[in-house]
């Protein structure tokens, strides 16, 4: 019976953001990956083929975030704004 995985995509996701945000998207390798998890690039290619697919789903978890910070921007600047009023 196979291992289960050790991590989930999500996690391994959330491993390669914070790769990219401390060196950029060229220092997200297989072997910076492995290391911040704390294991061999074999769990990371038990669940993606390449690292294309690694850095695409982190792009995409980036993007999702940028997109929830705006959009609780908006939410925050229309609250203040009530709040302004009901002052007056």
């Amino acid at each position: 019976m196979p291992r289960p995985p050790r991590f989930t995509q999500e996690e391994v996701a959330v491993a390669a953001f914070d790769i990219v945000r401390g060196g950029g998207e060229e220092s997200l390798t297989a072997r910076s990956l492995a290391e911040k998890l704390g294991c061999s690039v074999k769990p990371i290619f038990g669940l993606f083929d390449t690292m294309d697919e690694v850095l695409n789903l982190q792009k995409e978890g980036r993007e999702k975030r940028h997109a929830a910070e705006q959009e609780l921007q908006s939410i925050e600047g229309a609250l203040r704004q009530k709040l302004l009023e009901i002052r007056k």
